[in-house]
């Protein structure tokens, strides 16, 4: 009997869309990551490709070593991520507003919300939120994945919304909405 991937073609499907989409994630993500190391190291601006192609080299070779070696830097970056966007966070909402609007302002300068752009925000949305469920995918290899498992889905969709929307509110407390809406990084 051949392979029971082929007998459920959902599954098929889903495992090929899956590893598309993360493989398809790879380059965009690397840009931005070279664009952002830009930003705190002014001799790398317009170097985005090469830097974030460097970042994902270094990661492979790390996640080459070995599962205890990916896991740790993947521990380790998440831990970082997580309290530097925190941290910016809070920093700005102690800082002084200069350019807080008023709520009328505000209303002024919104304009409706059109079809195209709830699909970009959606889509946005999924990026942010995408790998929750990844945990699943090692229930075999967990010692009580009936327990672990959906501790770490709903751990890591609480956790992430909770940074998602603080790092949101800070960016509407520092910056005017017409701001936002038209800057490619706001948080610079």
């Amino acid at each position: 009997r051949g392979g029971r991937a082929f007998v459920r073609p959902g599954g098929l499907v889903l495992g090929w869309a899956t590893l598309l989409y993360q493989r398809a994630s790879i380059p965009p993500l690397s840009l931005a990551c070279g664009a952002s190391v830009g930003l705190f190291s002014p001799s790398l601006r317009g170097h985005q490709g090469t830097v974030g192609a460097a970042i994902s080299l270094c990661l492979f070779v790390i996640n080459l070593a070995g599962v205890r070696e990916g896991s740790a830097i993947q521990i380790f970056g998440s831990s970082l991520k997580s309290a530097l966007l925190i941290g910016l966070a809070v920093a700005v909402f102690l800082a002084p507003s200069s350019s807080a609007i008023d709520s009328a302002t505000a209303r002024a300068v919104i304009k409706p919300l059109s079809f195209w752009g709830m699909i970009v925000a959606y889509q946005l949305i999924v990026g942010v939120m995408a790998g929750w469920a990844n945990p699943a995918y090692f229930s075999e290899e967990d010692k009580s994945p009936g327990k672990n498992i959906p501790r770490a889905l709903f751990s890591s969709i609480v956790a992430v919304s909770i940074v998602y929307f603080l790092v949101n509110a800070a960016l509407i407390h520092a910056l005017p909405l017409q701001e936002l809406r038209s800057s490619e990084l706001p948080i610079a």
